[in-house]
């Protein structure tokens, strides 16, 4: 950009009147969801894996928590913002022999813009949200056995995030609102890999990590 054009644009920024550039409010945003997964190949192995163990059992993975946090700024019907959520989930069977932890937690990572056209009486605001980002996997597979120590087998992959939801914003305090959403989120690692190596499943198929499902999430804003 050269020098006339910068001098233009902050020329521009500068003669904007206060209301305007009052109405884009920061905000940062902390708060825990509940998540549905799909996991069917994750599933599929635990069944495999209860066939040898039988008679003990390792339940299927279909949910999880998650944790995470926001950036963002509200402006006058639309509200932008960068997150983060760490997604957890694991089962786990064990007896006399020893142990296997089957964990599938997650890094989420998305960019998120929630629509509010309109607003339910004083302090209650309604949006309609759309995000997109990136899943990396930080899914295990922990075994001990009695006599023959322990093992860790790491599952590595990324893989694209995409998710629809709606959303609520109460006032708490002139600066501080509770914002639940609810939705659903499509999110599948399609390759996945151990020590390098890709995985697959017993049909010969790719092994995949699937946290697709409906998501709620409830967040605590801090208006800066």
């Amino acid at each position: 950009m050269n020098r006339i054009a910068r001098v233009s644009v902050l020329l521009a920024i500068v003669a904007l009147p206060a209301p305007v550039l009052a109405q884009n409010k920061p905000w940062l945003a902390a708060g825990v969801g509940y998540h549905t997964y799909g996991m069917s190949d994750a599933n599929d192995a635990i069944a495999e894996l209860n066939d040898l163990i039988f008679p003990a059992s390792m339940d299927k993975i279909h949910s999880g928590f998650g944790f995470g946090g926001m950036v963002g700024v509200d402006m006058p019907a639309v509200s932008l913002a960068l997150s983060y959520e760490r997604l957890t989930g694991s089962q786990d069977v064990s007896d006399d022999t020893g142990s296997i932890t089957f964990n599938v937690p997650a890094n989420l990572y998305m960019a998120q813009a929630v629509f509010r056209p309109s607003s339910l009486g004083t302090g209650m605001g309604l949006g309609i949200g759309v995000a997109g980002g990136l899943i990396s996997s930080s899914a295990n597979i922990e075994t001990s056995a009695v006599g023959l120590g322990s093992d860790t087998q790491h599952l590595d992959g990324k893989g694209g995030a995409f998710a629809a939801f709606a959303s609520a914003d109460f006032a708490l305090a002139p600066t501080v609102s509770l914002e639940p959403s609810i939705g659903y989120r499509y999110a599948k690692i399609g390759e996945v890999k151990s020590d390098g190596d890709i995985q697959y499943n017993s049909d010969g198929s790719k092994f995949t990590l699937d946290y697709s499902g409906l998501m709620a999430r409830l967040m605590v804003k801090l208006h800066l």
